[in-house]
């Protein structure tokens, strides 16, 4: 009784050790960049809409087009499922009609690849009028293109731009088209707790395997 015992322990611990080594199919993001160029640039500024980076964020505007690009902070990629959450916190950018003192403020993406979505903390003044601010909201639609993705305005983002800028609702409207630039990290290796109940796991299954042998 007392083997039985001691083999369900170890099968036990055995078990619990793979199940928490099983995060470590998830790699940590450790940069560098997402950059995104801005296809939208003539379309936005037609509207008397400007568009400028906040934080971190940097604008080149050597090329024919901008191209703004927000730091990599953060993040986890599945190598099982090659899915991805990637983090921007810091940065982000404005849109402004100075005119008419309406401006939104962007920030703080989170791509998450599985969703096809990027995230982010919204603020905004319309006018002198109104202010409001909501967190992780859904606010772009990514769509592959070839290496990169079409970035194009979800439904909710547009609905926002619709309200503040006093412009046509324009879901599904393409901003620019983005391309990431990612620094992954190795596997964690597992702690020594782990690794000890994992060994204490294996040895009462040798004792077990041992004991077996003599008997017969």
């Amino acid at each position: 009784m007392k083997k039985v015992l001691f083999i369900a322990a170890g099968l036990f611990l055995v078990l619990a050790s793979v199940n928490t080594d099983s995060h470590a199919t998830l790699l940590p993001i450790e940069g560098v960049k997402t950059d995104v160029e801005l296809t939208s640039f003539s379309a936005i500024s037609g509207l008397g809409i400007t568009l400028f980076p906040l934080g971190t964020a940097t604008v080149d505007a050597s090329g024919k087009l901008p191209i703004i690009s927000f730091p990599i902070t953060g993040g986890t990629v599945n190598t099982d499922t090659g899915n991805a959450l990637i983090e921007h916190q810091g940065s982000g950018f404005a849109l402004a009609n100075f005119k008419q003192l309406d401006v939104v403020l962007l920030g703080n993406f989170l791509i998450d690849t599985n969703q096809s979505l990027l995230f982010g903390d919204v603020a905004f003044i319309d006018g002198l009028s109104s202010f409001g601010k909501a967190k992780d909201v859904a606010l772009f639609d990514l769509v592959p293109f070839g290496n990169l993705f079409e970035v194009n305005l979800t439904g909710t983002a547009a609905g926002l731009l619709a309200d503040v800028f006093e412009i046509p609702n324009l879901t599904g409207f393409q901003i620019g088209l983005a391309s990431v630039d990612l620094k992954v990290g190795a596997a964690p290796v597992p702690e020594p707790a782990t690794m000890l109940l994992l060994g204490l796991g294996l040895i009462g299954l040798a004792g077990y395997g041992r004991g077996k042998f003599k008997t017969n």
